[in-house]
C-alpha cells in the first residue's frame, strides 16, 4: 500500500470511523488535521471542504474505502 492510501486509511479510521453510526450513507471529508464535514451530496461536500480545508485532503463514503483525494 502506498503512503497516500495508508494516510487516507489512517485519517478515516481515526476521525470518521467513530462517527459511522451517526452518518450512514453519507460522505465525509477529512482534513489532515482531523476536521470532518459530512454531507449527502458528494459534489457539494467536496466544494465546501475545499473552501474550509484547502487542498490535500481526503473524501470517503461512510463505511467504505477511500473515494479520492483532492489537491
Amino acid at each position: 500500500m502506498n503512503d497516500q492510501a495508508s494516510s487516507g486509511r489512517e485519517l478515516y479510521d481515526k476521525f470518521a470511523k467513530p462517527l459511522e453510526a451517526e452518518h450512514p450513507g453519507e460522505f465525509v471529508a477529512v482534513s489532515r488535521d482531523g476536521r470532518v464535514l459530512f454531507g449527502r451530496d458528494l459534489y457539494e461536500l467536496v466544494k465546501q471542504a475545499s473552501k474550509d480545508f484547502g487542498p490535500d485532503n481526503h473524501v470517503f463514503k461512510v463505511g467504505d474505502r477511500v473515494l479520492g483525494k483532492w489537491r
